[in-house]
């Protein structure tokens, strides 16, 4: 807790867990971390692949931290709407506890840029969310991509997806509101 107190102080606000890279066994004992980050007021941060939210949705419940879902949630395209996992979604969206990145296309498009084939999937989860609960990233430096990609025209896709008056809360009010930037 005086590590976690310390990093706090230096303007750290939480910390991530990758267990579309590592697995769910990699983290199976952080539940002690996780309740150390929610007494602090910090965030977990977590990018899930698939249908993985649904075994951490109990543990975040449980602890009640204040978590982070990176790249929309990274799912499969090809399990539809009523996968699992985007149920684990909305049931963390309706609990408060959540927030959304809108970033990581790449992660899970099966059709590269311009990523038409995820749009559906990041309007149904800005629903969910709301625009309150969703934040906008770009993904970058865009480790491990299959293919280039540059800040200028992720930039210009959010534009087409998104108008004004929704991109307001998800770059600025909201990263400003949750983490102090």
């Amino acid at each position: 807790t005086a590590a976690l107190r310390a990093l706090q102080a230096q303007g750290v606000v939480g910390i991530a867990f990758n267990t579309a890279f590592h697995g769910l066994d990699f983290y199976k004992d952080i539940d002690p971390l996780l309740a150390r980050l929610a007494d602090l007021g910090m965030w977990a941060q977590f990018q899930v692949s698939g249908d993985q939210l649904v075994a951490l949705l109990p543990r975040i419940f449980r602890v009640r931290v204040r978590t982070l879902i990176d790249h929309a949630g990274r799912p499969r395209m090809v399990d539809g709407p009523q996968a699992p996992g985007l149920r684990a979604l909305a049931q963390l969206a309706d609990s408060g506890l959540g927030v959304i990145k809108i970033s990581g296309f790449v992660k899970f498009s099966e059709q590269g840029f311009p990523f038409d084939d995820v749009q559906a999937h990041v309007q149904r989860v800005w629903q969910m969310f709301g625009a309150d609960h969703c934040i906008w990233a770009s993904d970058w430096p865009y480790l491990r991509a299959t293919s280039r990609l540059d800040y200028g025209p992720m930039l210009k896709l959010t534009e087409r997806w998104f108008s004004p008056e929704q991109c307001q809360p998800m770059m600025w009010d909201n990263p400003k509101r949750f983490f102090d930037w």
